[in-house]
């Protein structure tokens, strides 16, 4: 018996995917609904202001990763 289905379409896709040389990335990222992931990233936020961090310095090193010479 083969697998029907949401789960054999998404395994199909996935194949499809990888042989036209994709490759499938899983990212987790702050749930800003949650207060609790909110309120991490405002304590966060209040900690760069406190630390004297300024921030056109703070984007510019977030926009640097692809110039690091080891990045890959």
């Amino acid at each position: 018996m083969t697998a029907s289905g949401p789960t054999a379409r998404a395994r199909s896709y996935r194949l499809r995917m990888s042989q036209r040389g994709w490759r499938q990335v899983r990212i987790w990222a702050p749930d800003t609904r949650s207060p609790s992931a909110r309120a991490s990233l405002a304590e966060q936020s209040q900690a760069i202001r406190q630390n004297g961090a300024d921030e056109q310095a703070v984007m510019k090193w977030l926009a640097e990763p692809g110039d690091w010479p080891d990045w890959r």
